[in-house]
């Protein structure tokens, strides 16, 4: 499914649900995946999920206040580039152990 796709699920085969949950391992998703699933009503990720996304995408969930989506998530893997933070922004993501990658520097 493209990320296109994903976008559509809140409206389609997600609306309303309550929980989504893998019958193969941990799940994966963007930023704007995670955010779509989130979106009233919250839906509950069973088992957890991965981040992959690009630094542009993971950089703009961070300077909106979003670091949840991150923090929440087991790993966060930047596909391409650096994300840029200032201190207050890597510490709120550091307690969870995401921001001690070569993909963030704190500028």
């Amino acid at each position: 499914m493209g990320e296109d796709d994903w976008f559509s699920l809140g409206k389609g085969a997600t609306a309303g649900a309550v929980s989504v949950e893998s019958s193969d391992g941990t799940l994966t998703f963007s930023v704007a995946q995670v955010k779509a699933l989130n979106a009233s009503p919250l839906t509950n990720i069973v088992g957890g999920y991965d981040i992959v996304d690009g630094a542009g995408k993971i950089q703009q969930a961070i300077g909106e206040g979003e670091e949840w989506i991150l923090t929440e998530a087991g790993t966060v893997t930047v596909d391409g580039g650096t994300v840029e933070l200032n201190v207050s922004q890597y510490q709120s993501i550091e307690f969870a152990n995401l921001a001690d990658t070569k993909d963030f520097a704190i500028v």
